[in-house]
């Protein structure tokens, strides 16, 4: 058996709080390598020296309750592995049953319930709709789709959280969230002084076109680039076409901005975006159109994160991929929220 976390991997992963008072949080966190292919079948077991895998650990509270609900769902060690390989749907049954069972023990020790968890910084990303039952972690281990109510329709949420292809394409501009593998970043876009990028943005946005997508291409403390490749690495395929470039940004390349890549004579923007990390920009930089930025600080904290994860050079369709992540960063879901 070999030993991962996700800590080892990427940092803190993404994290559901559902009480501050309990002090225990859950992770579900979806790992994989690059070139790694996923076993046959959904169970498992997968085998091998490239783990693809869903970690679930829990941290010890200090309430004697909640910690033997913690250690009934995941075993004394806490991890999903089972005679040295990992067993999938083992470990989606556990991750559910941790949810339901802090649910339940809190309850029972008076502390209030999960409630709704929002998407938001501190729910990292887990759809917006009841903990009860086990709803966020099914929704993100893929056993719930986006069209399935399941517990969500008798749970109030936010009107800030879920979104939808809709909200995209309104008639107000937008907030747009990317719910990572290593966090939630937040987004404010100025269709005043981007009118273009903005608008292939959200179309592509809109149309789910960078969920599960990768962060291909990292320079630590500079910037970070995505919206070409799926893991695998595999090349991603737009039916949008690309929207000509009518009005130059007068935006400026600062920290935590996003920027789409025009086309090689600088007339048109696709999908391809890259997000600033330093105080200053590279010349390589002068002809991204600038359209947005990070609107608070915990996705500034998600930014800096992306930006220091190790990185390699991959051999790719007959040429190298370079400083691209050696662990997938995955882009699980853009989607749009009212301001």
């Amino acid at each position: 058996m070999f030993a991962l976390t996700s800590a080892a991997l990427f940092g803190p992963g993404p994290v559901l709080y559902c009480s501050d008072v309990t002090r225990r949080t859950i992770v579900c966190l979806v790992l994989t390598t690059v070139g790694c292919t996923p076993p046959p079948e959904p169970d498992g077991p997968y085998e091998g020296s490239c783990p693809i895998l869903i970690e679930c650990t829990a941290q010890r509270s200090n309430d004697p309750v909640l910690e033997a609900s913690n250690l009934a769902a995941y075993g004394e060690d806490g991890s999903c592995w089972n005679s040295g390989h990992y067993h999938w749907q083992a470990c989606r049954d556990s991750c559910v049953a941790a949810i339901d069972s802090l649910n339940e023990a809190s309850l029972a020790i008076g502390l209030s319930s999960c409630g709704t968890c929002e998407r938001n910084s501190d729910c990292a990303g887990f759809e917006a709709a009841s903990c009860v039952d086990g709803y966020c972690a099914r929704k993100r281990l893929g056993d719930i789709g986006d069209d399935d109510s399941g517990d969500a329709a008798e749970t109030d949420t936010d009107t800030e959280t879920g979104g939808s292809g809709d909200d995209c394409l309104s008639d107000d501009t937008p907030d747009v969230v990317l719910d990572t593998s290593l966090g939630v970043m937040r987004l404010g876009l100025d269709s005043v002084a981007a009118p273009e990028a903005t608008q292939v943005f959200l179309q592509h946005v809109s149309a789910d076109y960078y969920d599960n997508s990768i962060i291909h291409r990292v320079v630590e403390g500079v910037l970070i680039q995505g919206g070409s490749y799926g893991p695998g690495p595999t090349l991603l395929s737009s039916e949008i076409a690309p929207v000509e470039l009518l009005t130059p940004s007068t935006l400026a390349h600062e920290p935590g901005v996003i920027a789409l890549l025009p086309s090689a004579d600088g007339t048109r923007v696709g999908p391809q975006f890259y997000m600033t990390v330093g105080p200053t920009s590279p010349s390589a930089m002068a002809s991204g159109v600038v359209f947005g930025a990070l609107i608070d600080a915990d996705g500034t904290e998600v930014l800096d994160a992306i930006s220091s994860v190790p990185v390699t050079t991959v051999a790719w369709s007959g040429f190298q991929l370079t400083n691209i992540p050696e662990q997938d960063v995955v882009v699980y879901e853009a989607y749009c929220v009212a301001q």
